[in-house]
């Protein structure tokens, strides 16, 4: 039999049962607590009681806070996904506990959230929180549903097809001045190379001899050779050596933001690094 007990705060109810951890739960009225202990006292005689107290006590904010402490640094694509954890914690969503967040709320951070920024943005952002919620039931013992799985899925962008067009590179170029993407635009054009991949490219991953760069980790996981064209390796002969073996010492982040820049300064429209 369920124990009511009257609070300052209002009305506790427990339920002790041989086999089971105690369980209780505070409401403001009486007949709250009451509804509750006749759901949870039948949940257990049907033997279909799972204890959701951690998910009721856990907000949003607290679990993307420990999925980026201890499951961010694993991955690869490390600053992207921060940035996004950050930008999930920031919202009002995150007081919520796990418990009450619910399709409907995520459907509505979906809607706001595509009038600022792309379909394909938002994925990521809502494939970063649905895996969060399967690490919380998996591999942290935390009984919640994953309000993601139900949601429907923005539609993602459509390739991007715009290239550069004659006369553009020299004036993007001359765009960048000083900067590291003087070395990085013509580069990324004989390679083909990611932003990410650029940022992290090592001079001891360049055999010379061969004319190949190897990436040892690509964005799909596996190991790569990259052929390395004359003016490739042109670029590669003016880059000054980096303390920390990096050939371009700038984030993937930073590549963006400057090309951006540099495109506004050569009155170039549309074009995406």
């Amino acid at each position: 039999m369920a124990s009511i007990t009257h609070r300052a705060t209002g009305w506790q109810a427990e339920i002790r049962r041989k086999g089971y951890k105690p369980v209780s739960r505070r409401f403001k009225r009486k007949e709250q607590a009451e509804t509750w202990a006749r759901q949870i006292e039948s949940e257990i005689d049907r033997g279909a009681f799972v204890d959701r107290s951690r998910a009721e006590q856990t907000t949003l904010r607290a679990l993307l806070e420990r999925y980026r402490t201890e499951v961010t640094p694993r991955k690869r694509s490390t600053l992207p996904e921060i940035s996004r954890l950050s930008r999930l914690i920031d919202h009002p969503l995150a007081d919520r506990p796990l418990a009450s967040v619910r399709s409907e709320d995520l459907a509505r951070y979906r809607d706001e959230r595509l009038t600022v920024v792309t379909g394909t943005s938002v994925n990521h952002e809502l494939r970063l929180l649905g895996h969060a919620f399967e690490v919380a039931r998996r591999d942290w013992g935390i009984h919640v549903d994953n309000p993601v799985r139900m949601l429907r899925r923005p539609k993602m962008n459509r390739p991007r097809e715009r290239r550069l067009r004659e006369g553009e590179e020299k004036k993007l170029i001359e765009a960048a001045g000083s900067c590291w993407l003087k070395q990085i635009i013509p580069f990324a054009l004989e390679t083909a190379m990611r932003r990410g991949e650029l940022s992290r490219m090592q001079s001891r991953h360049i055999d010379v001899g061969r004319r190949v760069l190897v990436i040892p980790k690509t964005k799909n996981g596996t190991v790569r050779e990259i052929p390395l064209s004359t003016r490739a390796l042109q670029v590669l002969e003016r880059v000054p050596k980096q303390p920390d073996g990096r050939v371009f010492p700038m984030e993937p982040d930073s590549i963006t933001q400057a090309f951006e820049r540099a495109c506004i300064d050569a009155e170039i429209e549309g074009l995406r690094f």
